[in-house]
């Protein structure tokens, strides 16, 4: 029996978008995300069940994996991917969703570097290079952004 799908939506790790190259590929990878959010979801609309979209996120600027670097464009697609699926909560075809991931206080100990044993986990799994994904504590606009839209989806519950 299927109780709800579920998806993901990497558009970095897909090549829609390049973090080198955001001024031209930003655009094009967000229509490409939405759509294909709108096809998984029109999919399991035909099953009459709920879909949970699991894993989205976006490297930081510039694919720089300082811990401080800037979020600017991670910033920009939480917003309208999370406004994006919003919509469907609202008339119950999605019912949630996780960014990629929540790091809290924890920090690579190289940035930009495949974890070692010993070394403190972060978000990203261990193949994945350390601090690519991460929302650290530090990261207040992305939070916020994260808040505000866990708000709006506690308020649809109401």
């Amino acid at each position: 029996m299927l109780d709800y799908g579920t998806a993901h939506v990497w558009v970095q790790n897909w090549g829609w978008y390049d973090p080198l190259h955001p001024e031209t590929t930003y655009a094009p990878a967000v229509a490409l995300a939405e759509s294909y959010i709108d096809s998984h979801v029109a999919r399991t609309v035909t099953l009459n069940k709920p879909i949970v979209f699991e894993e989205f996120g976006l490297a930081r600027d510039l694919n720089d994996f300082d811990p401080a670097s800037p979020v600017t464009m991670r910033d920009r697609y939480y917003a309208e991917i999370f406004g994006h699926l919003l919509a469907f909560a609202r008339n119950n075809t999605v019912a949630g969703t996780n960014f990629w991931a929540f790091a809290g206080q924890a920090r690579p100990l190289t940035p930009g570097q495949f974890w070692q044993p010993g070394q403190p986990f972060l978000g990203d799994p261990p193949h994945e290079l350390q601090g690519w994904y991460s929302v650290y504590d530090s990261d207040a606009s992305t939070l916020a952004i994260v808040q505000r839209f866990s708000r709006q989806m506690s308020d649809l519950d109401r």
